[in-house]
């Protein structure tokens, strides 16, 4: 909405973004080694103030593969389609 009533310039949000996203990427893979094809849920709560984006608060989920449950899961569903 900020947007379409030209209150926020489609270049900041641009550069805000991408600021974010390298930020978000350097601690996950960087910092922390989460492989890159990790599921990654971003949740932020912002204000728009000035113009400007500010965060007032964000939360990361990393979902991570479980192995054991993957191979469980997926030999049971094979079972009840009938799949060797």
């Amino acid at each position: 909405d900020y947007y379409k009533e030209k209150k926020l310039d489609p270049k900041e949000i641009n550069q805000f973004l991408s600021d974010l996203n390298a930020k978000i990427y350097n601690v996950i893979v960087e910092r922390f080694e989460i492989p890159k094809d990790a599921i990654v849920n971003v949740i932020i709560e912002y204000d728009v103030e000035e113009g400007r984006f500010v965060v007032k608060d964000l939360k990361i989920e990393v979902f991570d593969l479980d192995e054991i449950l993957t191979r469980n899961v997926t030999t049971e569903v094979k079972k009840s389609l009938g799949i060797q």
